[in-house]
């Protein structure tokens, strides 16, 4: 007999085998929790209520995700959040994904990483687990609805807004929940920085807001003082839950790189540092951010 038939022969069974093990593994990679116990998520929620609407939010971590998906979603750069609304309004609310996180996941785009090859039986079965997990819209009045929608990851304190809307009627929310798994950050509370009060002048009218701007520093400086870094050229007059939250909602994230901490201003690094991926290779857009020793009408500049 020819060496080269019992080789052929040989490969074609190699080849089926891994066929096989392939079609076998992925049938085993997943399976579905007994349970999707969300009382750990309950207990450290962060809520708040407002026109007799209810929202609580917490961050999932590896744990979580383990125990109510199966499998560590996080691994997969996608960071889910739980959600439960209580309508308390006389009309149907829809939660808007897009202002949570303008650039979130369907629950069968985070299905999908855990298909395996050949299991088509268990893929369904992840779609439709998914698709039970994922947040409902419309919530009617009276009632409450809970679920996760799938959001990008951010570190340490996760800005989460929630974005509630009917007939005529917008119900926002600025939660800052904080984020299981990574280490505390003393720095980044509900405000960014705070001046003792005898330090902050509050101006009550544009011009002398604009003299007390005309007084600043027209730009950062290097971590020693010397040298003259990037300018300052925009103002933002708000509270950081408001600030924040329209950031969000334009796909900013904080996001704070080694260069950045270089740049001073009032003699430190910023209070905060968000940005903006582009597409197609392009630079990110970045926002680099120092509270003033001024207000406006009361409000931080």
């Amino acid at each position: 007999m020819s060496v080269l038939p019992l080789l052929h022969r040989a490969l074609r069974y190699a080849a089926g085998m891994a066929i096989l093990s392939l079609a076998v593994a992925g049938c085993a990679t997943w399976q579905a929790p007994a349970s999707a116990d969300d009382a750990p998520l309950r207990e450290r929620a962060v809520s708040e209520t407002r026109q007799g609407v209810r929202v609580s939010a917490a961050v999932l971590g590896t744990e979580d995700s383990k125990r109510m998906f199966g499998a560590d979603i996080n691994k997969t750069n996608v960071q889910p959040v739980w959600f439960e609304v209580h309508n308390g309004t006389s009309q149907p609310l829809w939660l808007l994904r897009s202002g949570t996180d303008p650039d979130y996941f369907s629950p069968l785009e985070v299905a999908w990483s855990l298909h395996g090859t050949f299991s088509g039986a268990t893929n369904a079965r992840i779609d439709d687990y998914f698709n039970k997990l994922g947040f409902k819209n419309p919530i009617p009045p009276g009632t409450t609805h809970e679920g996760i929608l799938f959001t990008n990851p951010d570190r340490i304190t996760k800005l989460v807004n929630v974005d509630l809307f009917g007939t005529r009627t917008l119900i926002p929310f600025s939660l800052f929940v904080r984020v299981p798994d990574d280490i505390s950050d003393a720095g980044f509370a509900r405000y960014i920085f705070q001046y003792p009060d005898s330090a902050v002048t509050d101006y009550k009218d544009l011009a002398s807001l604009r003299a007390a701007l005309e007084r600043l520093p027209c730009c950062a400086t290097d971590a020693l003082g010397s040298a003259q870094g990037d300018p300052l050229n925009v103002l933002i007059v708000g509270e950081l839950g408001d600030i924040g939250a329209a950031a969000v909602r334009r796909s900013y994230r904080r996001d704070s790189r080694e260069g950045d901490t270089g740049q001073r201003v009032f003699g430190r690094a910023p209070d905060a540092v968000l940005r903006k991926q582009a597409q197609g290779g392009a630079p990110s857009t970045w926002v680099r951010v120092w509270l003033a020793p001024i207000r406006f009408q009361g409000q931080p500049v």
